[in-house]
């Protein structure tokens, strides 16, 4: 008889854990839809130039202690 009843307590606590997410879910503002990434276009279609040498680079280098 008390596995039956926590059996039942079980179900009944699942159950209402789904209505409760059910209705969080429906109340929730919609998402706005994704484009999908193949779709998006880059601002400059050009190829990138060359790389270019950054002028804090010098700074982060390590110092050597004399």
């Amino acid at each position: 008889m008390r596995l039956a009843l926590l059996m039942f307590d079980v179900v009944f606590l699942f159950f209402l854990f789904l209505v409760g997410v059910s209705c969080l879910v429906y109340y929730l503002p919609p998402q706005p839809p994704r484009t999908p990434s193949y779709l998006i276009v880059a601002a400059d279609p050009r190829p990138p130039g060359p790389p270019t040498h950054h002028p804090d680079a010098a700074a982060a280098a390590p110092v050597e202690d004399v």
